[in-house]
């Protein structure tokens, strides 16, 4: 061989090993960059293989199915006393009923929001009514009036009058120092709890209602009185300020119990007449 052909061949042979081991560099690097993505979809690809496979349509079984025995166990070449002593430890075990999970399961409808269980409850609201004199008469009470709270969807009746002893459970009801509607003070008394948080002639949602929130009293031949919040308070239970009113000032004020639960305070809702 020439010497030029064999240099002509060694260059060739240095430029190949170049080029395969810069061809080995760069599929490492790119099996580096692509290999998490590939093993990724191989794992994902293989969950769904193995997942299709399973069959989730199996029935639960009841207590007197669930049983732990043992008496299979038993080798029939087993003395009587061994086998009568297996027969006893492998009596069936069953589950407790607290165990079941074949329960159905309860509608929103049915869970509810746990106010029914106080839902239905009189207040000692009624009992500051009756203080005042609240079904000491036979006279028939008045209902031309009507009480809006727009804040908290309370549309109610409100009755006058001391006649009868269910009026509370009707509606709102007027003390008796009230003022004539427009002319004075007026005090309004109401039930927290016996009507629910739902029913609009509630007051389960009075401690909503904050300054600046309105509240109208629709009279006879289309009166209507608009009154703005001005300020709540909480006051003891046997305040006698809650219950004075003022010839002057066209303030309506609403009276309930509360915490929502007891009956230790009262809520008083104070709002002013409208021009």
């Amino acid at each position: 061989m020439k010497k030029e052909d064999r240099n002509t061949a060694i260059i060739i042979i240095v430029v190949l090993v170049v080029c395969t081991v810069s061809l080995v560099a760069i599929g490492s690097s790119l099996w580096n960059i692509i290999s998490p993505g590939v093993n990724a979809a191989l794992n994902f690809i293989g969950i769904n293989i193995r997942l299709a496979t399973v069959d989730y349509n199996f029935s639960i079984a009841t207590n007197s199915q669930v049983t732990t025995t043992s008496s299979e166990s038993t080798s029939s070449s087993s003395s009587a006393s061994t086998t009568s002593e297996s027969t006893s430890s492998s009596a069936p075990s069953v589950v407790p009923a607290s165990y079941s999970y074949n329960f159905p399961v309860p509608t929103a409808a049915a869970v509810g929001t746990g106010s029914s269980a106080v839902a239905g409850l009189r207040d000692a609201i009624l009992t500051d009514a009756q203080l005042a004199g609240y079904g000491s008469t036979n006279e028939t009470p008045q209902t031309e009036l009507i009480v809006e709270i727009p804040k908290i969807q309370v549309v109610s009746p409100v009755f006058q009058g001391l006649g009868g002893d269910d009026l509370l459970d009707r509606g709102f009801w007027v003390y008796p120092t009230s003022k004539a509607l427009g002319e004075g003070e007026i005090i309004l008394l109401c039930h927290r709890r016996y009507f629910g948080p739902y029913d609009p002639r509630s007051c389960w949602n009075l401690d909503k209602v904050s300054a600046g929130d309105e509240i109208f009293v629709r009279g006879s031949l289309n009166t209507t009185l608009k009154y703005k919040v001005i300020a709540t308070n909480v006051f003891e239970a046997n305040d006698p300020s809650i219950y004075t009113t003022s010839d002057t000032d066209n303030y309506l004020k609403i009276v309930t119990c509360t915490p929502l639960y007891s009956n230790a305070n009262r809520l008083v809702v104070l709002a002013e007449l409208q021009d």
